[in-house]
């Protein structure tokens, strides 16, 4: 089963003013399903899982969601991380994690929830290592690895506006990196923004000065 956690996510405040929001509630988990299909399922303000299963596009929720880091740390860390320790055992799971086990189920097996559902092992099993994949990184990155992949497709679809929005919109979330720098200026190069392209590559290869690629790059660019 391709599922893929992508962390705990709210409202973008950026985009409040001008996109209308297709999710009920203020917080969500969600899940990445085949085919750029996401799931989420509401949090309440206190972190408890609440509501029904709700199907987003990509596009929806990379534009106009953000991870809540704030509210992951106060009420998600700690038990994914001591529900996850309990599944690599095979350990009976603690009472007070039932509900999130279950929420995780739901996620992935496209059900609905019910927060007294205890999966069966086998599916324990296969949410243990999307939540060990999960946990393994900071829980911003996997948001930010969705943002660079859908850039990647709008680009190779010459949607290029689209892959712009998405390459900084990763960096605003995760800070200048040197690989999405160069591939934001592939793209404003495939548009004639050769200004813009270099000074993206400058960028990058400031940041890791032994970036190859990004050097021959910039002397293409600098010397054609």
């Amino acid at each position: 089963m391709a599922c893929n956690l992508i962390g705990l996510l709210s409202t973008d405040p950026k985009m409040e003013a001008i996109y209308t929001y297709p999710l009920i509630g203020q917080h969500w988990l969600a899940i990445k399903r085949n085919h750029a299909e996401y799931k989420t399922l509401e949090l309440s303000s206190a972190g408890l899982f609440q509501g029904k299963i709700q199907t987003i596009s990509e596009d929806d929720l990379l534009e106009g969601y953000e991870p809540d880091i704030p509210f992951y740390n106060q009420y998600l860390a700690k038990p994914l991380k001591i529900l996850a320790v309990h599944l690599s055992r095979e350990q009976t799971v603690p009472s007070n994690l039932i509900p999130v086990l279950a929420g995780l189920s739901a996620l992935v097996y496209n059900t609905a929830y019910s927060q007294n559902d205890l999966p069966e092992a086998s599916k324990c099993t296969v949410i243990c290592k999307i939540l060990n994949d999960f946990l393994s990184a900071k829980p911003e990155l996997s948001f930010i690895e969705s943002l660079t992949n859908a850039a990647i497709i709008h680009r190779k679809n010459q949607n290029h506006d689209q892959a712009v929005y998405y390459y900084m919109k990763a960096m605003d979330i995760g800070g200048e990196n040197p690989s999405i720098l160069f591939n934001l200026a592939r793209v404003y190069h495939e548009i004639g923004a050769d200004r813009r392209a270099i000074s993206s590559l400058k960028r990058a290869l400031a940041l890791n000065s032994d970036f190859k690629m990004a050097r021959q790059f910039l002397n293409f660019l600098t010397t054609a």
